[in-house]
């Protein structure tokens, strides 16, 4: 992602609207689910939306660097 700025990708498909939503809080936070946060930090380099599709909620991220 770091090498592709602004360029959404998915990270996932969550059954639960919650958790997906949860993952997606946790990517732009730079806190997401354990041994997974450091891909993510700092805090506001990535950002990250849900999107429901049929087999729940897609989570998609895009990496921002230093722009905010």
């Amino acid at each position: 992602m770091r090498q592709n700025p602004f360029v959404w990708l998915e990270i996932g498909t969550y059954p639960a609207a919650y958790t997906a939503a949860s993952v997606a809080a946790g990517i732009e936070r730079g806190k997401a689910g354990g041994h997974i946060a450091r891909h993510y930090s700092p805090a506001g380099t990535f950002e990250a939306r849900t999107t429901p599709v049929e087999d729940g909620t897609a989570v998609r991220a895009r990496y921002l660097g230093d722009t905010r």
